[in-house]
């Protein structure tokens, strides 16, 4: 096949890659998402190959800066088990980073695809995920739905109500109105699997894109971040109010405080050379086994703290790495949202990354698929949105 055939191909068929990946990853389906992944990986990798003269021309600060994340933390991994590997994290890494630039490069290839019809896309992505997870729980007697863990339910149900919120205000007529459908079925499912981390996580994001909305919106937005979690809160709905007050009656003695303590005990015996650069990526879950408190009973593969987690698999060097990395993205971001109104999709990118941080620093790995990818997506967006036209960025 010639080059620009394969380029008219792979312009083609980008978007429906792109949206299936989204859905799958939504879903939890992990034969379909990894496959789709590596498609993405190969497909981008042979463009890239094809058109590295004009790539490197378009490559920005915050495009080189993706590519040395990922650099930094697979050149630690190898320093500290002392070999060249790829394991499970780096390649979950490198496929996010592919994943980024996949939705940085859809912007020269929407064929006929305006703005409109991605957010109908968008919309008919957010129905499907609702309807299967709905079916999922009531026909088939799932309770989380296709997850497994009610976190998962929770991670995706909370994204899924963040862009039904921005989708609300870009769309129109019976697209607007099955959103309106869609939301409260989200809400309910995230009511359903009491994940804490989820509802504060939310929460905090709400907060966030209060202080970067215009002044006209920020009452509505501050009355409704006040009562619906008040009135959740009395009524008790999906054990919201017995579940935070129990929350703050045993905080000293919640599972996550005492794994901390067991993880940091862990990190204290590390040599000089493991404080720099770590023990590897997946070193914590077989290594934790002998200081946990509940070894034996239940077995866990992250200390429910990305700080300490980071600490102890890429060192001090992996931490800070960690922490530059959220600060050019929130620096980025931030400067992306005052180019346009809120919610805008640098918002929506905004409230993303604050849900998805607090809510992985203390429920799921640093380097799961959930965060590495939802990282890629925001990412990638933010890519595409500064290199939009100025009138097309909201």
């Amino acid at each position: 096949m010639s080059q620009s055939r394969w380029t008219h191909r792979f312009k083609s068929l980008h978007f429906p890659l792109l949206w299936l990946i989204v859905l799958s990853l939504m879903l939890n389906w992990g034969v379909g998402y990894r496959a789709l992944l590596y498609i993405n990986f190969f497909a981008v990798l042979t463009y890239c190959l094809l058109h590295w003269r004009q790539l490197i021309a378009t490559m920005t600060p915050m495009s080189w800066s993706l590519l040395a994340v990922p650099v930094t933390f697979t050149l630690l991994h190898w320093v500290a088990v002392g070999q060249l590997e790829i394991i499970k994290e780096l390649r979950q890494m490198w496929l996010a980073v592919f994943l980024a630039i996949s939705v940085w490069a859809f912007d020269r290839h929407r064929i006929g695809l305006k703005k409109p019809r991605i957010e109908r896309a968008l919309v008919v992505l957010l129905i499907v995920y609702a309807i299967v997870q709905v079916i999922a729980v009531a026909v088939f007697s799932r309770p989380y739905g296709t997850n497994k863990n009610p976190h998962y339910l929770a991670f995706y149900c909370s994204m899924g109500l963040m862009l039904a919120m921005y989708l609300f205000y870009r769309t129109t007529g019976w697209w607007r109105a099955s959103l309106v459908l869609a939301s409260p079925v989200l809400g309910y499912l995230l009511l359903t699997t009491s994940s804490r981390p989820a509802w504060i996580a939310l929460i905090f994001a709400a907060l966030v894109v209060l202080m970067l909305a215009k002044v006209r919106s920020k009452r509505l937005m501050l009355a409704v971040l006040i009562l619906l979690p008040s009135m959740l809160f009395v009524s008790n709905a999906g054990n919201f109010g017995s579940r935070l007050t129990e929350l703050i009656q045993n905080i000293d003695r919640e599972e996550r405080v005492v794994i901390w303590q067991n993880a940091w005990d862990m990190q204290k015996v590390s040599s000089h050379g493991e404080w720099i650069w770590g023990h590897g990526l997946d070193s914590f879950q077989e290594a934790f086994k002998q200081y946990s408190s509940y070894h034996g009973i239940l077995e866990f593969n992250s200390p429910h703290n990305s700080a300490v987690e980071l600490l102890y698999t890429s060192g001090v060097m992996g931490l800070v790495c960690f922490i530059l990395f959220y600060i050019l993205l929130y620096y980025q971001l931030l400067k992306l949202s005052r180019l346009s109104e809120i919610p805008t999709a640098a918002g929506l990118m905004i409230a993303a990354v604050t849900f998805n941080l607090l809510f992985i620093s203390i429920t799921i790995p640093t380097f799961s698929s959930y965060n590495l990818n939802l990282l890629g997506l925001v990412i990638g967006g933010a890519l595409w949105l500064k290199a939009m036209p100025r009138v097309d960025r909201s």
